[in-house]
This record gives C-alpha cells, structure tokens and sequence, in this order.
C-alpha cells in the first residue's frame, strides 16, 4: 500500500508539475502511455520465472530497483534539472518494478494466507488502493506545491525503501515452488499470448477476463468522465461533496463485502445493476433530483468494491497456484491495457463524439451512459 501510494502521488504530482510548466497535456499522455506500456511489457518476461525464484529476493529486488530509479530521477531533477519526459527511461524502469511487485503479491497470497482468510484480504487489498486513490491526488499536489517536483519524486523512492523493509520484517516463505517442484524451466513455459488463448477458450476464465478488462476500462473512464459530470451539469461547488460521497459509499461497500462475501450471482448483478446506474446518467434532469442523483452514485461506488474483491477472489479459485503467475500476467496485461485505453477514451467520447451531437452539458453524461452499456454487455459472460 505504501509503495502504490508514493508510485501513484508521484505520478499525480507529476503531472501536475508538468501541466503547469508546459500548458498542455502532451507531455503527460507521455508519461501514462509509457508508465502502462512499461508495466505491461515487463509480465511475459517475470512470469515464468517467479515459480523458480525465491519469492523474498523478487519483493526485495523489485523495491531496491524502484527505488534506485526514482531516486536518480530526483537527483537528475534537482541537480541537472533534465526535463522530466527526458526521464522517461527511469520512469519506465520504476513501474516496470511496481508491475513485478503486483504480479508477485498476487500469485503468493494464496500461498500464505489460508483459503478461509482470503476473501478478509482481497477485501483489504481493495480497500488500501481506494485509500491510495483518493489520497494520492492530494498528496502529489501538497508535495509538489511545497518542495518541488523533485521531492515528490523522492517521497515514491522512500515508500520504496519503506516496502523493502516491511519485507525483510515478513515471515515470507523462503523458496515456493509449484506443486510439481517446478519441473518445467521458464524458458520452456507457454508464452503470453498462448497463455491468453487458453484462458479465452475456458467458458469461466473467458469471463472473468472479459469482465476484469471491461471493469478496469469502465473506472478509469468514470474517474476523468465523472469529475467533469459534476461540474458541467452541477457547478464547481459541489465537485468536493460529491468526491465525498464517493469515498463514504466505497467504504460502505467495503464493510458489505466483510459481512457478505461472494455470492454466485453477486457479481453479475451488481455489474448490471452499475451499468443502469451509468445509463441513468443519460435520463433527462437527473441532476435535478438531488436524492435520486446521489442514490445513484452511492450504490454504484458501493458496489465497486464489492465488485473487486469477488474478481480477486474468483480468480485465485479459478487458476492452479503453479499457473498462477503466467495467468495472472496475461489477466493484469489486460487490466492495464483496458485501463489506459479509457483513460485515453474519456475524453474522446465526450470531446470527439458526443459534444458535437447532444445539447449543450450532456456530453458527460451520454459518455458514462455508453460505459455503462458496455458493463451490462459483459454481464452474460460472467456466469
């Protein structure tokens, strides 16, 4: 948690650092396609390999590694003042680490922590990164107001170093091998994109990734889409109450996921029930019925993590452990992928398709009535 907070405070400072020096987006659509490109195409390379390595060198090397890179870039910032897109390679280098950390968590869960337990997990995993959602942008953007970019820069290669010590203190298994003792070298396991056919030929694993790809696509498109929502449609002034109210009803969500836990319908109904809450973002004068609208918003943000958590879950039931790492690469591939293709979306569908072609305000809410299509699109995959 720690370490996605600094990666993901950096990344925001960053951008706004970069907002205010060249008055123009280019540089940070840069630096978002590079940072998710570098993470998706360090996977094929870690994932055969994690079964033969041990699992503490990998989680200690990741951190050092990041926290090496963002520590160069802070001194390169600070004493050679290279502009940060010239930084690029580093940058890359830092979220290629983070991806290897993520992968890595993910496949030794199921290892360490009893099967009963996990869903408590998952259920915490998802919390701390709505935690590092929320307090990521206002982190980045105090650091960088006070010390610089430089220093927001820094404070990712501390939460580095800060994870690398949480690990030592971890009781992690020394060696885990796959149930077979790992009989079968990384050079001689299937490659990505085989490994992403076998999992679209399963019914159930089809699913499961047509459903954590559209989900990944859908928030990333919610997170620039909904902000613009409130202010077009309902004025600067209720843009905090609504963040808000969002951050309330994910932790209510949180506390539904403890008590209830999964369900085999859960997940396809509250997809469904999503994807008409985005429909009903097109309804005429929607934003003038205050508890209708925020009804709305509540029990979508509330099913979010509930949402998260039984895909975790349903995955770690799905896959073998000795498959874990390989699939589980081809599944965060897709998520990242699907993720950056909405946020490079958002506006595209607001700016270049319904902005034209609505009234004047509802442009915002027709690009998150056709996000919302796509999630009811997806719910007869998942079964």
């Amino acid at each position: 948690m720690l370490s996605n907070l600094g990666t993901q405070a950096s990344l925001y400072g960053l951008g706004v650092w970069l907002l205010q020096q060249q008055q123009t987006l280019q540089p940070l659509v840069v630096v978002a396609v590079g940072v998710q490109l570098s993470k998706t195409a360090i996977l094929p390379w870690i994932a055969p390999r994690l079964l033969h390595w041990p699992w503490r060198v990998v989680l200690l090397t990741a951190n050092a590694v990041a926290a090496v890179a963002t520590l160069s870039m802070a001194a390169l910032l600070v004493w050679a003042r290279w502009p940060p897109v010239s930084l690029l390679p580093l940058l890359a280098l830092a979220a290629a680490a983070e991806a290897v950390l993520v992968l890595a968590l993910a496949t030794l869960l199921p290892v360490v922590v009893p099967p009963p337990k996990l869903p408590q997990v998952n259920g915490w995993l998802v919390t701390s990164e709505a935690l590092v959602q929320l307090s990521a942008p206002a982190l980045g953007a105090a650091v960088v107001a006070t010390g610089g970019v430089a220093a927001v820069v820094g404070l990712d290669a501390f939460s580095f170093l800060i994870g690398m010590g949480c690990v030592a203190l971890v009781n992690v298994p020394p060696w885990i091998r796959a149930p077979s003792g790992g009989r079968h070298s990384p050079r001689q396991q299937p490659p990505m994109w085989s490994t992403v056919q076998q999992l679209w030929q399963g019914r159930r694993s089809r699913g499961l990734l047509s459903t954590s790809m559209a989900v990944s696509f859908v928030l990333a498109c919610t997170e620039v889409v909904f902000p613009a929502w409130v202010l077009m449609a309902l004025g600067a002034g209720w843009l905090m109450p609504a963040l808000l109210l969002n951050g309330l009803a994910y932790g209510c969500g949180t506390v539904i996921w403890f008590r209830l836990g999964d369900r085999r319908l859960l997940v396809p109904a509250l997809l469904g029930w999503q994807g008409l809450m985005l429909l009903g973002a097109a309804l005429p004068g929607i934003t003038q019925l205050p508890l209708l609208w925020s009804w709305g918003v509540v029990t979508f943000t509330a099913a979010v993590p509930i949402v998260l958590a039984a895909v975790q879950g349903r995955w770690q039931r799905l896959i073998a452990p000795m498959d874990q790492p390989r699939c589980f690469a081809a599944r965060f591939g897709g998520e990242w992928l699907a993720r950056l293709l909405g946020l490079l979306s958002a506006g595209v569908l607001v700016d270049g398709v319904f902005r034209p072609a609505v009234a004047e305000g509802q442009a915002e809410a027709f690009a998150l009535a056709a996000v919302g299509a796509l999630l009811l699109a997806v719910v007869p995959w998942l079964r």
